[in-house]
């Protein structure tokens, strides 16, 4: 059954001056790929300057603007989007949340990317997204399917919000054992530790079937069937836009020139405080400016770094280890749960289930 047949695009519009002050306002950057929407934006009347799509409870929200994202939503409420969004209207044949699984297929989204026209801003036609064939079971198997992948979906979100508040509870964890009230010594980065290039490494010679982890500014880039260190390193991303990111390497790991090593005295320094410390201390900020940010260790030369007893940082190490083994299992479920999920949707448009 082809999309047009069983919905419409409702491009109602609403001139500008007469979107009512507090109207919700749906943009593109509102909507996340796989269909999370943000519906707290509220805008006053005469703050925007152009006509907006109107929409409520019964659309669904698909971007067709560079439809490679999968920008697909279902808002909760009424309000206005931006006209680079599609207000989708179902029919009483069509349930509105089976149809937006559909449309967030893998293969949909495929298509959808394929059809568009425009090169530097793709778009996808009305008239093309409604040729979209859709399979269309009786509407009480569509809202089965629908349930079904809307429960397997809330499980991958409750994992996602899990992890985010574990990173949340790290940072937290740090500043109650060494922030405010604390008083420590400190000293700088040029009297306390080394910083040295890693070494190139061409994209070629990565994911060659080595089981050594490489290294970049961004954290793991790849493999190697070589290693530099054969115990974990602090690394501190040095070009490019991961200028100051912080990570621990594995034991046996290939560090590449876009990161610097960190070199420290294992009497001042536990490696899980410090790494924290130089993460805190928001490195990013001493990068250069002029074209490429760029890191050095001349500029990092200054930067103060705490230095708290042993003792108190092997008592944070020892937390770290705990909440990171927790971390690493909410990990694991959320990748085993992305693995059901992409099964599910797959079945469930081919009438598996």
């Amino acid at each position: 059954m082809a999309l047009g047949d069983v919905l419409e695009i409702d491009s109602k519009s609403v001139a500008p001056e007469l979107i009512a002050d507090g109207a919700t306002y749906i943009g593109l950057e509102s909507i996340g790929s796989g269909g999370s929407l943000d519906e707290s934006i509220c805008v006053s009347s005469g703050e925007l300057k152009s006509a907006k799509f109107v929409f409520d409870e019964r659309h669904v929200l698909f971007g067709k603007l560079r439809p490679n994202l999968g920008k697909v939503a279902r808002p909760t409420g009424s309000g206005v989007c931006s006209t680079d969004i599609f207000p989708l209207l179902p029919s009483n044949r069509l349930d509105r949340n089976y149809v937006a699984h559909f449309l967030l297929l893998p293969s949909t989204i495929a298509l959808a990317a394929s059809r568009t026209t425009g090169v530097n801003l793709p778009r996808i036609n009305g008239s093309i997204l409604k040729s979209f064939e859709i399979p269309l079971p009786p509407l009480p198997e569509q809202r089965r399917i629908a349930d079904i992948l809307d429960r397997a979906d809330n499980l991958r979100a409750q994992r996602r919000r899990a992890l985010v508040q574990l990173d949340s509870l790290r940072d937290s964890l740090f500043f109650h054992t060494f922030g405010a009230g604390i008083d420590v010594p400190s000293g700088t980065i040029s009297d306390l530790l080394s910083l040295r290039s890693g070494k190139f490494l061409p994209a070629s010679a990565m994911n060659s079937g080595g089981d050594v982890s490489v290294y970049g500014g961004n954290g793991v880039n790849g493999t190697h069937d070589q290693h530099l260190f054969d115990s974990p390193q602090i690394v501190i991303g040095r070009v490019g836009a991961y200028c100051g990111a912080v990570h621990v390497t594995t034991t046996r790991s290939w560090v590449t020139d876009n990161a610097m090593v960190v070199g420290w005295d294992l009497a001042v320094f536990e490696r899980d405080y410090l790494a924290a410390a130089l993460a805190k201390a928001n490195l990013n900020q001493f990068a250069s400016q002029s074209g490429q940010p760029l890191l050095s260790a001349s500029k990092l030369a200054n930067v103060a770094i705490p230095i708290p007893t042993l003792d108190l940082q092997r008592e944070f190490g020892e937390r770290m280890t705990y909440l990171d083994g927790v971390r690493l299992r909410h990990q694991d479920h959320l990748v085993k749960l992305e693995e059901l999920f992409a099964s599910l949707q797959h079945r469930a448009f081919q009438g598996e289930f």
